[in-house]
């Protein structure tokens, strides 16, 4: 008796559903290897710009702990922020927003103004765009000023996807002002005074200064003002010259740098009342004898005296025997 031969095999619908099956599951490993990509892509992409703007942030906030001034004004919101600092190097320093990227430029240009440098230094790289930032300054008198920032970045990627979004709102105050190695500025202009009623400042020490710039001057007019001409010697300058000074011994020099008398004056001068020059009882001037006609405060002897002294003969006052010499004597 013959046996029958199976044959093994899969028929038309076996293969196809087997088939089915095998796409199903490659489609779920495709699908989970896809999302796993996305998502380590964005989770690339959240890391970037969280590590760049908490790099940013903690730069501003060490910026203006260590600043002398925050030199923007109170309550407006600008995207650069300008700080004066104690360095002349770094002095002003300046954080921006230029293109989509944060700069920092530190130093003036050109060099002894207050302009920021043209030369920058950039905080954030091409992995991230800065869509914004925003700096204010707050005011809180007698505290010290502080400035309020926010910052948003994402990451530079064309898929909407990837792309990772964060923003960061932060304030931080300058942390003392007791000590100064730089410009002190006020906070506003024409604001604050130093010291007042009650409590003042003991002493004001300057520098020498000079006619061109004194030592105090006044804003609108810094070439007016004092300052040391010499040792022991007050001098007095305005539109950069000097006008008078004051010695070590009280004489005053009007147009003179080293005056020899208590009022020493090149130039003429005008007086619309008297000018007494001497105590009661002193007396000059001298006329007859054929002595030199001399006057005293302007006025001839011979003919009269002025007002506030009285003619009198140079022998009543001295003995002499001549009734024909006179002197002015004060009354």
């Amino acid at each position: 008796m013959k046996k029958n031969k199976r044959i093994l095999g899969f028929s038309l619908i076996e293969l196809l559903v087997y088939i089915g099956i095998l796409t199903i599951v490659v489609g779920f490993i495709v699908g989970i290897f896809i999302t796993t990509i996305k998502i380590g892509s964005k989770e690339t992409s959240s890391t970037e710009v969280t590590s760049q703007i908490n790099y940013v942030s903690q730069t501003i906030q060490r910026m203006v702990k260590e600043a002398s001034v925050i030199d923007i004004p109170a309550g407006v919101s600008t995207s650069t922020l300008k700080l004066r600092t104690s360095s002349l190097s770094t002095d002003p320093t300046c954080i921006y927003l230029s293109s989509g990227t944060i700069k920092i430029a530190q130093g003036a240009f050109p060099s002894g103004s207050e302009n920021c440098a043209s030369t920058s230094t950039n905080l954030t790289n091409s992995k991230i765009i800065v869509d914004n930032l925003i700096f204010t300054k707050l005011t809180s008198y007698p505290g010290h000023d502080s400035v309020a920032f926010q910052i948003q970045m994402s990451s530079n990627t064309s898929s909407t996807e990837n792309r990772s979004t964060k923003v960061l709102t932060s304030s931080i105050a300058r942390v003392s002002a007791a000590t100064f190695d730089s410009s002190l500025l006020p906070g506003n202009a024409n604001t604050y005074d130093v010291g007042q009623s009650g409590s003042y400042w003991r002493r004001i020490i300057l520098a020498d200064g000079s006619a061109g710039s004194p030592a105090f001057s006044f804003n609108s007019d810094l070439d007016m003002g004092l300052f040391r001409a010499g040792t022991d010697i007050l001098g007095f300058s305005t539109g950069g010259t000097q006008r008078m000074v004051i010695d070590a011994l009280g004489n005053i020099g009007v147009g003179v740098s080293s005056p020899t008398s208590k009022l020493d004056v090149a130039g003429d001068i005008n007086a619309s009342g008297n000018i007494n020059t001497a105590p009661s009882g002193s007396w000059c001037g001298l006329c007859g004898d054929g002595a030199s006609i001399q006057t005293c405060l302007g006025v001839n002897v011979c003919t009269s005296c002025p007002s506030g002294w009285t003619q009198r003969g140079w022998d009543t006052l001295y003995g002499s025997t001549s009734t024909t010499d006179y002197v002015c004597m004060k009354n």
